[in-house]
């Protein structure tokens, strides 16, 4: 131990890079990064210098460095699952779509670009899930919840990146992406829970009824023609219609009963 480098505490330490300290002390755990020593009681120690080069973030002074901009991930759902791709250089195998935000973009612009480009898809950028420091890279990391716009259909739009984009369930992206972001995984479990798009699909058709087969008869031209010259035609074109409705149901529970 260099009796010459100036330790500090986990608190200490969280503080100074920016991150919380349940943060900290679960990357230290999962061996994400290593402390300076533990002392007798088991307590960590930190070399700030040595925690900021683990973590790649630059250190205190040097104006001269551009900021790297931070990166936003598109969570984006629909009834398909949460979208997901399949990296090319294999770190990490498996990501959401993210990128880096580009100067005066907002994350939700940049969100809606990136699945755009990677995945060919539209989308809609909705509310920022959470925020952090990726316990890997050290980039600051947004997560921004989006849903499709115009279909459900994908494709790789940026073959240089990505091997393959798919839509993946809960069990399938917690499988294929280990150590999922808390926030995310539980907007994924609300956003994906069974039920829920056969929920939504069935107040679209009770609000909008299809045509064809399902719509009640009405009556012939020629009868209301008849009808009209005779100058009844707003009471009797009100009871026929009522009468064929009546009729279309009667149909309808026969057929289900038999």
């Amino acid at each position: 131990m260099n009796s010459e480098v100036s330790y500090i505490s986990s608190p200490a330490a969280a503080k100074a890079i920016g991150v919380g300290l349940t943060t900290l002390l679960r990357w230290a755990h999962a061996g994400q990064v290593t402390p300076a020593y533990r002392t007798p009681g088991g307590q960590f120690r930190w070399d700030l210098d040595d925690l900021r080069a683990q973590l790649s973030i630059d250190r205190p002074g040097s104006a001269t460095t551009p900021e790297r901009q931070p990166v936003v991930a598109a969570i984006v759902t629909s009834e398909l699952g949460v979208l997901i791709g399949r990296r090319n250089d294999g770190k990490p195998p498996w990501t959401f779509i993210a990128g880096e935000i580009e100067p005066g973009e907002s994350p939700a612009d940049a969100a809606v670009r990136e699945v755009k480009e990677e995945a060919g898809l539209l989308v809609r950028a909705g509310q920022i899930i959470g925020r952090r420091v990726h316990p890997s890279t050290g980039r600051q990391m947004i997560y921004m919840g989006a849903q499709p716009t115009h279909g459900t259909k994908i494709f790789v739009g940026d073959e240089a990146e990505l091997a393959e984009v798919r839509w993946a369930g809960l069990a399938e992206a917690e499988k294929l992406l280990p150590g999922m972001f808390e926030p995310v995984r539980a907007h994924l479990a609300r956003a994906l829970r069974p039920g829920r798009g056969g929920r939504h699909r069935r107040l679209q058709a009770r609000a909008q009824p299809e045509l064809g087969g399902n719509c009640p008869p009405v009556a012939p031209a020629s009868l209301i023609q008849s009808w009209m010259s005779a100058g009844s035609a707003p009471a009797a074109i009100a009871a026929a219609t009522a009468a064929a409705r009546s009729a279309s149901r009667s149909a309808s529970r026969a057929a289900a009963a038999a």
